[in-house]
């Protein structure tokens, strides 16, 4: 059979075997061959639908792509900010803690001994008051106790230690 637009591209089909869009197809086979480059972005003449749903399609996988990237640039960003600060708050904790344990042990004794020595009448409720509140662990942590690194070279030359440790040396211990 020969074609209904007097061509022969449907020949040798039969006129039920012959597709639709028969001519549509060839009409893009000879723009292909012609070297013409057959894009998405196809004038709206040519559009037999007069549609933009490639161009839709393609804004919306332009979105998703950039959604996407946010989103991992974000997850990147926080699993980096995570890691550095577990690792900078390990290091952080090592370097501190034998300070913080020395200071802590330091502490412990003088508020025994603020215990004690008031028990023992040497020191008087307001005397006790003062000793406990100077010994408290925001004020011996004070940043104005340590240098720019944040580090005290020797615990007993905290200036609040030292001033209570010479308190009581000064004391005399009861018979």
């Amino acid at each position: 059979m020969s074609c209904i637009k007097g061509s022969d591209c449907c020949k040798n089909f039969s006129s039920e075997e012959i597709p639709v869009n028969m001519h549509l197809l060839n009409e893009l086979k000879r723009k292909s061959s012609s070297n013409s480059i057959i894009t998405n972005k196809s004038d709206k003449s040519d559009d037999i639908w007069n549609s933009d749903s490639d161009i839709d399609d393609e804004k919306t996988l332009n979105n998703d792509i950039k959604a996407l990237k946010i989103r991992h640039n974000n997850k990147g960003y926080l699993d980096g900010i995570t890691k550095g600060k577990d690792s900078g708050l390990q290091k952080g904790f090592d370097d501190g803690y034998p300070i913080g344990a020395e200071l802590g042990g330091i502490i412990g004794e003088l508020i025994a001994e603020t215990v004690w020595r008031y028990s023992m009448g040497q020191i008087n409720s307001n005397q006790k008051k003062i000793i406990l509140n100077e010994l408290k662990i925001d004020k011996i942590l004070n940043s104005k106790y340590f240098d720019i690194n944040l580090h005290l070279s020797n615990p007993y030359e905290h200036p609040v230690i030292k001033k209570w440790l010479l308190f009581f040396k000064n004391l005399q211990y009861p018979l």
